[in-house]
């Protein structure tokens, strides 16, 4: 052990600049080692997506077109239906009816009865070469991700690089389907927001969760929600569990959790010798259940006891924060549900100098240089640090 006595005061800034970026990374993520359950060993065939009805039965995509249905602990499964293609996204829609993102078939809605019906194969002439994922609007809207419009599974990787993918929405009213956003570089999971102002796609070609924005004044924008890059796996499928997170499955390392602000808050290290390649990630109740590309099972872990009293404790405070765009050109937005009072912001440089202080909800980066900036938000009893970048 040895003490060294600082005089420098550009050290002390640095070492400053260092401790609050190790306590921000500590505010934004902890890190669990779990333990992962196999179940449905041999049942499966490389169920890549997840969905569970109303009574709690679980449904998974299989390599040979097969959608199962079994139970939550993997036993007595049944082939329920046969698309003939590969399903990859599932999703039930308020009828009971299951959505399905087909890489070869489109997007397909099978009823109760097992009934197939095809939604939708092309937009504007362009055919859907690899529909991967989907989520459903409170309105009935079905939006859905075409990894590639040039290349199909079987020579996807033709696709790494490119800006071939696409994010869509789908109206069962009215069939008709629109396009949100092309030129994604390979777009993967979908899942809405909390309140359905946004949309998230994750582009896992460049390890992007990708923003785009149904309602408010960004609406028809878009802008990266969070960058995964770090844990050195693909963004593959993400779920929003209906409470506080969106859970994130990277094919090549672990679950991650983000909050509502893109903050990467939870990271679940499991043993990735038990399933090998981690395309989803569903949360049913207080247990995960996790999807392959190819193994021939399904992955089953508890969600630590700490992460469920954590989001159990935000929820009943009934405020949702949120800044928008980041990263950002110029102005951070602040948004705070459910609270009329004040809203106080303090901006910080990296190296810990605070550099202005706002009680408006729009501020303006515009006269910074390009880098990394921490904003210290305080509004009723509660102060939310948060990074943001100006690019």
């Amino acid at each position: 052990m040895w003490i060294m006595k600082i005089k420098s005061n550009k050290m002390k800034k640095l070492l400053f600049a260092l401790f609050f970026l190790v306590n921000v990374s500590c505010f934004s993520q902890t890190i669990y080692n779990v333990i992962l359950e196999q179940i449905a060993v041999g049942d499966v065939n490389g169920p890549e997506a997840i969905a569970f009805d109303g009574n709690g039965l679980m449904y998974t995509a299989n390599e040979d077109g097969r959608i199962i249905v079994l139970n939550r602990d993997g036993s007595n499964p049944q082939d329920y239906a046969q698309t003939g293609g590969r399903p990859l996204g599932l999703k039930f829609d308020s009828q009971g009816n299951l959505i399905v993102a087909d890489a070869f078939q489109g997007l397909l809605s099978i009823d109760t009865t097992g009934q197939i019906t095809v939604l939708s194969t092309s937009f504007a002439g362009v055919p859907f070469m690899l529909t991967d994922d989907l989520d459903i609007g409170s309105d009935g809207t079905i939006y859905f991700s075409d990894a590639s419009s040039l290349n199909s599974l079987g020579n996807h990787t033709n696709d790494w690089g490119q800006p071939n993918g696409r994010l869509l929405s789908y109206n069962p009213n009215t069939d008709v389907t629109n396009l949100l956003l092309d030129n994604l570089y390979f777009a993967n999971g979908v899942a809405l927001s909390h309140d359905e102002s946004y949309l998230l796609v994750n582009e896992s070609a460049v390890n992007h969760v990708r923003r785009y924005w149904l309602t408010g004044p960004n609406s028809g924008q878009t802008d990266v929600f969070s960058n995964v890059n770090q844990f050195q796996g693909l963004p593959d499928n993400i779920t929003y569990n209906d409470d506080s997170l969106f859970w994130v499955a990277t094919f090549f390392g672990p679950v991650i959790a983000l909050d509502n602000n893109g903050q990467i808050v939870y990271q679940l290290n499991f043993n990735s010798n038990l399933l090998t390649e981690n395309t989803s990630a569903i949360q049913y109740n207080d247990t995960l259940y996790l999807g392959t590309l190819h193994d021939s099972l399904i992955g089953k872990i508890p969600i630590p006891t700490e992460i469920l009293l954590s989001n159990t404790e935000k929820i009943s405070q009934k405020s949702e924060f949120t800044i928008y765009p980041n990263p950002t050109n110029e102005n951070i937005t602040i948004s705070v549900n459910n609270h009329n009072g004040n809203i106080n912001t303090e901006v910080y440089d990296i190296i810990g100098n605070r550099i202005q202080t706002t009680n408006k909800t729009t501020i303006s980066l515009r006269d910074y240089s390009k880098g990394i900036y921490i904003l210290k938000v305080a509004y009723g009893d509660r102060v939310e640090e948060v990074k943001v970048i100006k690019e």
